[in-house]
């Protein structure tokens, strides 16, 4: 669907979903290996790790709260629009961007209004959450990982990933797989 002006346009919208793809893998991953922690590391540590934990988690919301601003130049919204405006674009991928941009929006709706709002950006929250309790995050956030991803595939017009290779002698750390992985083990 882009050519390479596109993708170079639209390229911060990919990277901001690749970060927040590697904020939600090293959320994971401290989640996964806490209890292990707990046993061996000081209580400083579990200040310091849950700390981390609440930092991880809202900093997955604000990225994918930000591919659906209204007025930035690298969203969703800003794709539709740019999108919708070339007449190279096929009629009908416009309106399955569109349905999809707006199905996005539903999609991260909750970690909208009762995580970002609230607690993150505007302090509107009567009832702020516990900070230590990070754990009700995990539930909320591959979801719209994955809707996120979706997307950006239907814009790229391909599948999109994201991972990080570690080294020569390392595995290439797939984020995508490794979430999807948390995603079908709770269905």
């Amino acid at each position: 669907m882009l050519d390479a002006s596109l993708k170079e346009e639209l390229g911060p919208m990919k990277t901001e979903l690749y970060h927040a793809y590697l904020a939600a893998w090293c959320f994971k991953r401290k989640i996964e290996n806490l209890s292990h922690r707990l046993e061996t590391e000081t209580r400083e540590f579990l200040l310091e790790e849950l700390t981390s934990l609440r930092a991880l988690a809202n900093e997955i919301v604000l990225r994918l709260c930000s591919l659906d601003d209204d007025k930035s130049r690298y969203s969703f919204h800003a794709a539709n629009k740019v999108l919708g405006q070339r007449s190279a674009v096929d009629p009908a991928m416009k309106t399955k961007l569109a349905k999809a941009v707006t199905k996005y929006r539903k999609t991260i709706g909750t970690l909208k209004t009762q995580h970002r709002n609230r607690y993150i950006a505007h302090l509107s929250g009567d009832h702020y959450p516990d900070p230590f309790l990070v754990t009700e995050m995990v539930e909320g956030l591959s979801g719209p990982l994955a809707a996120a991803l979706d997307l950006i595939s239907l814009i790229w017009g391909a599948k999109q990933s994201f991972g990080f290779h570690l080294g020569s002698r390392d595995r290439t750390i797939d984020f995508v797989t490794e979430i999807a992985t948390e995603r079908k083990a709770k269905s």
